[in-house]
């Protein structure tokens, strides 16, 4: 085989899961023309939850902390799994908590014998199944309040964007170190790339 030549490999795919559950973000924008709902699969804690009002949640308000999952475990490997899902799951659970997101997601609530890895549900647990994911749908389509929830967005983005302004208007003039100490905007004018070639005349 000579060195140029190229070969298959053979590549295998898993579940998107590994890296987000609630992969949001991938849909979303600052100031979203449409809102972009998700409905997030969690566990049903019989001391802590009511069969009536929190098997599926959909909280339109602010957010009750007390109400935040409680990830239990009883033997060592059980701990190893929470940190392992901490660190996988992060970004979403803390993105879940914000203001102008919490209130897209619909949370419905499972109790261990019920989705997830069981795929030799009875009948009666699958229909309970379809019954949750149509009250979840429901509660979207009845209860989401669009102005309320664009109203939040701007609140939680606005005091961001003040503070990066400044930042991103020193980094485009600054010199930093380099053999032409060119500036971003410098950049823009005179920098010409190989790799991604503009027409010359763009910067006009």
């Amino acid at each position: 085989m000579s060195s140029g030549q190229r070969v298959w490999v053979r590549c295998l795919f898993s579940d998107g899961g590994f890296s987000s559950n609630l992969p949001v973000h991938f849909f979303d924008a600052w100031l979203p023309r449409r809102p972009t709902f998700a409905i997030s699969l969690g566990g049903f804690d019989k001391t802590r939850h009511s069969e009536a009002t929190d098997r599926v949640h959909f909280d339109q308000g602010i957010r009750d902390r007390l109400a935040l999952p409680v990830q239990r475990f009883d033997r060592p490997i059980g701990f190893l799994f929470s940190i392992f899902n901490s660190a996988k799951d992060w970004r979403d659970t803390l993105q879940s908590q914000v203001p102008g997101m919490y209130e897209r997601v619909v949370i419905v609530r499972l109790e261990p014998h019920q989705g997830g890895t069981n795929i030799a549900m009875p009948p009666e647990v699958i229909q309970q199944l379809i019954d949750y994911g149509a009250e979840a749908g429901r509660k979207l389509v009845e209860d989401f309040d669009f102005d309320e929830n664009r109203w939040r967005r701007a609140l939680v983005l606005l005091p961001e964007i003040e503070k990066a302004l400044p930042r991103l208007r020193d980094a485009v003039r600054s010199s930093p170190a380099g053999p032409n100490n060119w500036t971003y905007e410098d950049l823009a004018l005179q920098h010409r790339s190989q790799f991604y070639p503009n027409d010359p005349a763009w910067p006009e």
